[in-house]
């Protein structure tokens, strides 16, 4: 059965923000299988994808399928469409102040054109940003402002320093993790599928995703129990021991680290 989409506007999109003067800050949920039309930014977009999935679509045939730990600017004017997949998607969108010119030139090569790169450091920093809208005190604006320009600075640096071209053995390794995330793998298994040493292979991951292997199947299955979360009444206890957790508490405390929700209040937020 094919999939039906629903068009949306950007005004029906939930979202929180809050203004801190250089930039605004959005956390937005995007509803299941919808769409935005071709549609322009007065200012530039950085965004981090969250949690579920979007097709991104540009001009000249470009499309970007953008998963968590996705980053994607788009520069003020640039015509885009987004189609959305069957968890939809929360994205955190900073906007910088085209009047902070001074402030944001170090960021010209980011902001100023369309980059598309996964960066768990900067989802990382994303998502305590979210619980800074989700939680604020006095001291949230200072915090939201801090945790922007962090963001923006990181991938600026990351901009920079990726220059080295990525093995074609290294696509291959992503496949398979992909495929097997729920599997008990071991790094000399997935170094043999490719026909790398296990030292180089661990190397060379940590080089281009900037996190080791442990990590990237540990968010995989994190990201794998916040779709389960969303769209199942699966017991909580049943998607901790499908996803590797030694028990319900375990993954409790590392989904709240990730996520800053508990599995529980995840599920009812996204019910909300």
């Amino acid at each position: 059965m094919s999939k039906k989409y629903v068009p949306l506007t950007l005004g029906s999109v939930r979202s929180q923000g809050i203004d801190v003067g250089a930039f605004s800050v959005t956390d937005a949920w995007f509803p299941p299988l919808s769409t935005l039309l071709p549609h322009r930014h007065e200012r530039t977009v950085f965004a981090v994808i969250l949690h579920g999935s979007f097709e991104g679509r540009f001009g000249a045939g470009k499309c970007f399928d953008c998963v968590p730990k996705t980053v994607l600017t788009e520069p003020a004017g640039e015509q885009h469409g987004n189609r959305f997949e069957r968890e939809g998607a929360r994205v955190l969108v900073i906007q910088p102040d085209p009047q902070q010119e001074e402030l944001f030139r170090p960021c010209s090569q980011v902001l100023d054109r369309i980059n598309h790169f996964q960066h768990p450091g900067i989802a990382s920093k994303a998502w305590r940003l979210v619980r800074e809208l989700k939680d604020p005190d006095g001291a949230s604006r200072l915090a939201v402002e801090g945790l922007g320009l962090e963001i923006l600075a990181t991938a600026v640096r990351a901009h920079a320093g990726d220059r080295t071209a990525k093995p074609p053995w290294l696509a291959r390794v992503d496949e398979l993790l992909r495929d097997r995330f729920l599997d008990d793998l071991q790094v000399d298994e997935v170094a043999a599928a490719v026909g790398v040493h296990p030292m180089h292979l661990t190397r060379v991951f940590r080089t281009h995703h900037r996190e080791s292997i442990g990590v990237h199947l540990r968010q995989l299955r994190l990201d794998w129990a916040a779709i389960q979360l969303a769209t199942t009444r699966d017991p909580i206890a049943r998607i901790a021991l499908e996803a590797g957790f030694a028990d319900q508490s375990h993954f409790t405390r590392t989904f709240k680290r990730y996520t800053g929700f508990t599995p529980g209040n995840y599920r009812k937020a996204l019910a909300a």
